[in-house]
């Protein structure tokens, strides 16, 4: 097992955030989508399906990828979808909302 390297300095941090954006600005896109009990029951599931239907729609399946996971903490707020590397934060989420989303996530 590596040793985790400690950092001392805030020019070691601001290296290890920039080679950290390198890394996001290269990944796929992807679009979290909250599977926890609160979101599942306010409709997160045809949300999901929603997603991965624009998504083909739109011809983007081999960059974007729709993930479930797990409780965000925030159901009152449900449902919640993150997109990722940017960080977009969308709360109360319906179906209708879903093209409006992917179109600005481009």
């Amino acid at each position: 097992m590596s040793e985790i390297k400690r950092i001392n300095t805030r020019a070691e941090l601001e290296q290890k955030r920039e080679h950290f954006i390198q890394c996001l600005a290269t990944q796929d896109k992807q679009i979290l989508i909250c599977g926890g009990t609160g979101c599942t029951s306010s409709g997160s599931d045809k949300i999901a399906k929603a997603f991965e239907d624009e998504i083909l729609a739109t011809g983007l399946e081999n960059e974007v990828k729709v993930i479930r996971t797990g409780c965000f903490g925030l159901c009152a707020l449900g449902p919640i979808v993150v997109i990722y590397p940017e960080g977009s934060f969308y709360s109360m989420v319906k179906e209708e909302d879903v093209k409006e989303i992917v179109d600005a996530s481009q």
